[in-house]
């Protein structure tokens, strides 16, 4: 039997690469070294979700005061900006410039050109520093912008105080008092009437933020933080002084219940007055005046002092409403709301002793009493209100098994406010 021809081997450098039987691409090295480095980075990408969930699993409870607030601040902004254009158009000069009012203007003015100082006229000298130093320094990145950089700057300022500052209320009432208690107290804070100066160039936002900061470090003993916060809201406005004043009585009280050794953490107390001392001693070096601020406060402003005409104003809306519902002019109308209010708040100090104890009630008194007796009339008060957190908290409370009247007192609230926001824009007297 005749064999066939020999078969000839091909040689082994002519065997393609690839033996599954697909043609090489040029891309083949580039998906390998991805496949490999896809695979080499497993456990880090493990473990960065390990620590985004865990990190979740902690925050997860920020969600409700954040959506609240930010929910809140964007309406709001949303219906100024639609009232504004359509109701004042001729003068409508942007949705933000349009929050450019009142004290944003003296703010703004002394962050751009200083301050000024005359002992008998309306000067800046009685603006404290801390906020005009935040929108001199935090400017500049946003100066190329084609926007008033400095209000931009403060309204983000103000709008990162309150959504923090909700975030704390929120922490706050939630270890002592449950969820159902924390989310009414934000609800009720954000949809307050005069809330609106949260949204605007205002000191309310970032005071608030520094004195629910301060008493969450009371609550924990932590004195150093407490008076550090104590010392800047000192120099952010004059009632700053406050939050001193509560770390103080605070410490004592707890000295006085416990009746420990005095520690060195007493030391720290130190540092409460150093905020406003320190602006008291600028003015003292810049025009030799260290009272500037509250001589001019009482001289041209005619606040600052103690005085019995604004109280006696609002007791007498409060007795002769008809004076301020039948009227044509909305200012006795404003003043006669402030006044409820306040009555209200004051309404609620016994609770708030009871609920949150004295040093809560101490803070409350302090700011819902000194606009009334520092003033010839009854003005801003509802502002002043606005950052009487323990009074939110206890209502709040009140009403943790009752959501229907709770959700409707929002919602009133949510209508004032969006009015007197209308009238902020519109440039009326509401400051």
């Amino acid at each position: 039997m005749r064999s066939g021809p020999p078969i000839k081997e091909q040689p082994q450098d002519d065997l393609p690469d690839d033996l599954s039987g697909e043609p090489p691409t040029p891309w083949g090295d580039l998906a390998h070294a991805a496949r490999a480095y896809w695979a080499r980075t497993q456990p880090a990408r493990e473990d960065a979700a390990r620590r985004y969930h865990a990190f979740r699993a902690r925050t997860r409870w920020a969600d409700t005061p954040l959506i609240l607030a930010l929910g809140a601040r964007l309406a709001l902004f949303a219906v100024a900006s639609v009232a504004a254009r359509f109701l004042a158009p001729h003068s409508f000069a942007g949705n933000l410039n349009i929050w450019n009012r009142w004290d944003s203007l003296w703010y703004i003015s002394i962050a751009a050109d200083g301050y000024t100082y005359a002992p008998h006229a309306q000067t800046s000298v009685v603006f404290y520093p801390l906020l005009p130093l935040l929108l001199l320094i935090l400017h500049y990145p946003l100066s190329l912008l084609p926007f008033n950089s400095y209000l931009l700057v403060g309204m983000l300022i103000a709008w990162v105080s309150f959504l923090a500052a909700s975030c704390v209320l929120y922490r706050l009432t939630l270890d002592r008092f449950g969820q159902a208690t924390a989310y009414g107290a934000v609800l009720l804070i954000a949809t307050f009437p005069f809330s609106l100066f949260y949204g605007a160039a205002y000191t309310e936002s970032l005071f608030l933020l520094l004195a629910l900061v301060a008493f969450y470090a009371i609550e924990r003993e932590r004195w150093w933080l407490a008076a550090s916060l104590a010392l800047v809201a000192g120099a952010s406005r004059p009632t700053g002084v406050f939050i001193g004043v509560c770390v103080v009585a605070a410490y004592a009280l707890d000295w006085y219940r416990t009746r420990h050794a005095l520690r060195r953490d007493v030391l720290w107390l130190t540092l409460v007055p150093l905020g406003t001392l320190a602006y008291l001693t600028y003015c003292a070096y810049q025009w030799g005046d260290f009272f500037a601020p509250m001589r001019v406060s009482d001289a041209a402003w005619r606040r600052g002092s103690l005085r019995l005409d604004g109280l006696s104003q609002g007791v007498y809306l409060l007795t002769h409403p008809d004076t301020w519902l039948n009227g044509t002019d909305y200012k006795p109308l404003l003043f006669g709301l402030y006044s409820v209010l306040a009555l209200l708040f004051l309404v609620s100090l016994p609770v708030i002793w009871r609920r949150l104890g004295p040093i809560y009630a101490l803070y409350a008194a302090l700011a819902i009493l000194t606009p009334i007796l520092t003033d010839d009339v009854m003005v801003s008060v509802g502002r002043y209100l606005s950052v009487v957190f323990p009074t939110f908290i206890v209502v709040a409370h009140g009403l943790r098994e009752r959501p229907a009247p709770r959700d409707a007192l929002a919602v009133a609230g949510a209508i004032f406010l969006s009015l007197f926001t209308i009238m902020f824009v519109l440039n009326f007297e509401v400051y």
